[in-house]
């Protein structure tokens, strides 16, 4: 038997998990083995582990056959006769050197990455495999991502055909495509890299000339003073009606939806953005239970990482905003109940709380057309950011209200807007 488990160790007083996968082995006699495995995928550590196990159990029992047996010294004083040979050692002994380079092969090419090829099966199988493996093994994003990747992968390399039959050029025709699409860099690596392990490999071992794109370090910029009011004004149109949703599809081309109020959602959420400085997929699993108007805290869930789980107090403008939007939702769906979504599900209108938006990509665009402000949502959270480091928030404070890690990933973020720097050199006296 044996498990995996990446060990934690201490650096500085700083408590840090391995990244490579290590297994411990119960061998028969009860002694226990560990050992590093040297791979940061599940999916090759179970597989070495369990081609390290059958040669600890191989090692175990020639062993065992090769204990030596004792013998009662004859009365005469002469030697004691030789044990009589077991033919069990003899077919060890010859099975021994080839068991020995075939495991040796299968640890080197999995170490390489070179795991057993998806042999029969559709490109479909073999990725829906590995969603099924990244879904018990990983966290909900990541396999969210994965899955997102792998669907566009899959319509245009085509579904039902051999996995073992995606060549390299077919994987740089890929690439060619989704930058065609206007796919960001890091989106592209993503897509080629879960392809790579759907069809048991890595990038390189599978196609060793595919190099990964540059990805963009640049974290985002922060909106000025007017971008904000022009991105907000569209956002509360839109929810009144009086602007037309500008809706867009690669077969259908682009068209406009006219059926009543749509982003109804929007002006609330794009302002818990900017007043919290939270990631939007924190906001839209947002629950009431996480809001307590009495106290003026918002408890944000986290959806990164442990540090991603913080208490923000609530700006007086976002706690206006945020009752309004509650007294809309219980006049909407009769009560509101703690487990229910602030951001509930629904098109064209929301009509279920118990499950969250899912997306405002259609609302978003509209807004972002309509008012000439080009960013992403998640400049917003750049500008809660950067607006609290120009008026000197303490460092420590900064990294809690905004759920950062590390100084380096809050610098990232926090750079100052343009008009902070012209107001900084202008104060300059010589």
């Amino acid at each position: 038997m044996f498990r995996l488990f990446r060990p934690t160790y201490t650096v500085h007083g700083d408590t840090r998990q391995s990244r490579v996968f290590w297994a411990e082995f119960t061998m028969m006699n009860g002694v226990k083995l560990r050992e590093s495995l040297k791979t940061r995928t599940w999916e090759t550590a179970w597989k070495v582990a369990q081609a390290r196990e059958e040669a600890l159990l191989l090692e175990q029992a020639r062993n065992a056959q090769k204990s030596p047996q004792t013998r009662r010294r004859p009365r005469d004083g002469s030697k004691p006769s030789p044990a009589p040979a077991d033919p069990s050692t003899a077919i060890l002994d010859q099975l021994q050197p080839i068991l020995a380079q075939a495991l040796a092969q299968a640890i080197s090419g999995l170490l390489a990455g070179q795991l057993p090829q998806a042999g029969g099966k559709t490109l479909r199988q073999a990725c829906n495999d590995f969603l099924r493996t990244l879904k018990a093994t990983r966290d909900k994003s990541t396999f969210m991502t994965a899955r997102s990747a792998l669907k566009r992968v899959l319509e245009i390399l085509g579904r039902d055909r051999p996995a073992e039959s995606i060549t390299q050029a077919e994987v740089i025709r890929l690439i060619e495509r989704l930058k065609a699409e206007k796919l960001s860099a890091r989106t592209i690596n993503l897509a080629v890299s879960h392809l790579a392990r759907a069809l048991g490999g890595t990038v390189r071992s599978l196609w060793p000339s595919i190099r990964k794109l540059k990805e963009n370090t640049d974290a985002g910029r922060a909106l000025s003073d007017q971008e904000i009011r022009r991105l907000l004004e569209e956002a509360d149109r839109l929810a009144a009606g009086q602007e037309k949703l500008i809706l867009s599809d690669s077969r259908r081309g682009e068209w406009t939806q006219t059926a009543g109020p749509r982003g109804v959602l929007l002006p609330c959420f794009l302002r818990l953005l900017l007043f919290t400085g939270m990631r939007s997929g924190e906001a839209k699993t947002l629950q009431w239970r996480h809001v307590d108007f009495q106290k003026g805290l918002i408890s944000v869930p986290g959806t990164k990482t442990d540090a991603a789980r913080r208490v923000i107090p609530m700006h007086p403008d976002l706690q206006r905003v945020l009752e309004t939007h509650k007294a809309w939702c219980e006049e909407r769906f009769g009560e509101i109940r703690p487990e229910w979504f602030v951001f509930p599900a629904g098109s064209p209108a929301p009509n279920n709380p118990r499950k969250p938006v899912s997306d405002f990509k259609h609302g978003w665009e509209t807004i972002r057309e309509r008012s000439g402000v080009q960013c992403r949502m998640h400049d917003l959270r750049h500008t809660f950011i950067s607006r609290l480091a120009e008026s000197g928030v303490p460092e420590v404070t900064l990294m809690e209200l905004a759920g950062h890690v590390s100084r380096s990933m809050m610098l990232r973020y926090s750079h100052p807007r343009i008009e902070a720097r012209r107001e900084a050199v202008q104060a300059i006296k010589l």
